[in-house]
């Protein structure tokens, strides 16, 4: 019985590796992948400073971020400095991009130049990319003052 709960769980964990190793783009290291275990999983989720089962959910239903470095270029906004200024920020924009419901419209409006226009309307990130405008507005280099970023 504990061997067929452990083969049972040792096919879960596989196939959460795989489908994350899928999001990030590391489609030829998931052979590598198929031997972590949970701890190996926990530290991946640390690494990535996020709780194991929103990493789990990332897995299982992320489809990837591709849109945001599109939208924040549409919008103006320098992805590298975020990066620098707000890591933190920027990844957990990742996240929420990657479980998106709304992919579609938003590829659909950046396709044709219009999500500066319309993301607020759909973006589960609309506040957060709104609250950084306005830091660029209000600082053109400095985009990590205040508590937007802390």
């Amino acid at each position: 019985m504990e061997a067929a709960m452990t083969s049972a769980l040792r096919s879960v964990t596989e196939g959460l590796v795989v489908r994350f190793a899928r999001w990030l783009g590391l489609d030829r290291d998931v052979r590598e992948l198929h031997n972590l275990d949970e701890t190996e999983i926990a530290a991946i989720a640390r690494d990535l400073r996020m709780p194991v089962s929103q990493l789990k959910k990332l897995a299982a239903h992320g489809r990837g971020a591709k849109e945001l470095p599109q939208l924040l270029q549409q919008l103006d906004l320098d992805e590298a400095a975020i990066a620098e200024a707000c890591p933190d920020v920027l990844r957990d924009m990742s996240s929420v991009c990657a479980l998106c419901v709304a992919k579609a419209r938003c590829r659909h409006d950046l396709a044709r130049g219009s999500a500066d226009l319309n993301y607020h309307r759909y973006c589960p990130s609309g506040q957060t990319i709104g609250a950084l405008q306005k830091a660029k507005k209000a600082d053109d280099i400095a985009l990590h003052r205040g508590p937007l970023c802390c």
